[in-house]
């Protein structure tokens, strides 16, 4: 995973993959990690924001910057 620690701050990379129907709205997708590992799969948009908010949430967790947060699926 890309991440670059300033200062008590973090900056890391996360990909989203999103499959949208034929309107364009959000039906499902991945956060992935700059390597193209799936770390979370989700289903619409409020599953989107609730994977964001959990992936962040876990990784806030872990006082070593270059660990990565557990492999989580909703």
């Amino acid at each position: 995973m890309a991440v670059e620690n300033f200062e008590g701050t973090r900056y890391l990379t996360l990909i989203a993959r999103l499959l949208l129907n034929a309107r364009g709205a959000l039906v499902s997708g991945e956060l992935a990690d700059a390597e193209g590992t799936t770390l979370v799969r989700f289903v619409g948009q409020d599953g989107l924001l609730d994977a964001v908010r959990t992936y962040l949430a876990s990784f806030e967790e872990h006082s070593d910057p270059e660990q990565l947060p557990p492999e989580t699926n909703t």
